[in-house]
């Protein structure tokens, strides 16, 4: 109950909010009414911050998301959604995110071969972990297939960039070492922060400070993705869907960059007019590069100031393993029920990075 009534009382999430629906509903379309889903929802998540010693916490959700379709020079059908979702953790920071996207797509229908341009656009500003604070914008285009009354196949290609906001701590860095330098700050316990003697001259903490913070600047990344799917209706209550990604991340930090490939199924069974279950997972297997790049400088006096740089090699071969469960319940009435449950785990070479999250949620979702 508590994080349900401290929602209500986030002055500058009121503000926000309203803004941003009366932008949407003037900037989308004058003439149109947009399409409104209101989302709530209660649940707990056993790692917020994805970390390897987890910390849970209970959560409360709350978004709203508004869309509209309509004709434009009655030759294609432009496609406008937003929505807005802000989260509350018990004893814990916030965050919130907001995301816009348009695509559009010829107007006429019954075509075997719909193809599609899309952009999105999107804010996302987290206090428990400052370092995904981030604006990513999207674009890109895809192709929609009728293979057959009982297929149909999707291919899309995009480019996305994303800004980060904050600066980053050093990876490789045993997490001890990690929390010293968050946000750029270092501790004066910190071994590093001792003078280090290097051809007979005294290198101060300013300097080593300077150095670690002029490498790990807030980044820049731009990721090439393709994405493959197949859908597969089984029967008129069951739909099968398979997907393929490849992603290539260039980040602006060597050593965040990255090829990724992510396998993942999904099905969707309607048990009846009111009950609907999805069951589905996805495992994503990414490869970093540069793993060991670091200035000759900076190794070198790390050695000289008692580490041993074999200590500080970081990941090469990131698995991540995702289940998820939803539940869906339609009553006679204008919202539906949505029970979910999640598991994700991440099991990575280096044990500060590996973690294990699970969430389970229950919300009403309202449509009008």
């Amino acid at each position: 109950m508590n994080l349900l009534i401290r929602l209500p009382l986030k002055c500058s999430t009121i503000y926000l909010l309203t803004i941003y629906c009366l932008f949407t509903l003037f900037f989308i379309s004058p003439l149109y009414c947009a399409n409104i889903t209101l989302n709530s929802s209660m649940g707990y998540n056993s790692n917020p911050a994805s970390e390897p010693e987890s910390k849970g916490a209970l959560f409360a959700d709350t978004g709203i998301c508004l869309e509209e379709s309509f004709p434009f020079y009655d030759t294609v059908k432009l496609n406008l959604a937003s929505s807005f979702n802000y989260q509350v953790l018990e004893a814990l920071p916030d965050n919130h995110q907001i995301v816009a996207d348009l695509s559009i797509s010829p107007l006429k229908q019954g075509n075997r071969y719909t193809p599609y341009i899309f952009s999105t656009i999107g804010f996302y500003r987290d206090s428990l972990v400052t370092s995904d604070r981030r604006n990513s914008f999207s674009f890109g285009a895809g192709v929609e297939t009728i293979l057959s009354s009982r297929y149909t196949f999707i291919f899309e290609s995009s480019w996305k960039h994303i800004k980060y906001l904050e600066d980053s701590p050093p990876t490789f860095l045993p997490p001890e070492q990690k929390n010293k330098y968050q946000n750029g700050q270092k501790s004066e316990s910190d071994p590093f922060s001792q003078p280090v003697q290097i051809d007979d001259e005294v290198t101060s903490t300013n300097t080593m400070s300077n150095q670690f913070q002029q490498i790990y600047d807030a980044r820049n990344d731009n990721a090439f993705t393709v994405n493959m799917m197949l859908n597969l209706f089984i029967s008129p209550s069951v739909t099968l869907s398979t997907g393929l990604a490849f992603e290539h991340l260039a980040s602006s930090l060597d050593m965040e960059s990255y090829t990724q490939i992510t396998p993942a199924l999904q099905c969707y069974w309607t048990i009846n007019d009111k009950w609907q279950i999805n069951l589905g997972g996805w495992f994503e297997m990414r490869r970093f590069y540069n793993i060991n790049e670091m200035p000759p400088e900076n190794e070198y006096q790390m050695i000289q100031g008692g580490a041993n740089f074999q200590d500080f090699t970081i990941r090469e071969d990131n698995n991540t393993f995702s289940v998820n469960m939803r539940l869906y319940y339609f009553p006679d009435a204008p919202f539906h029920i949505i029970t979910d449950y999640s598991l994700l785990n991440g099991q990575y070479p280096v044990d500060e990075e590996s973690y294990r999250e699970r969430i389970i949620q229950c919300g009403i979702s309202w449509s009008f």
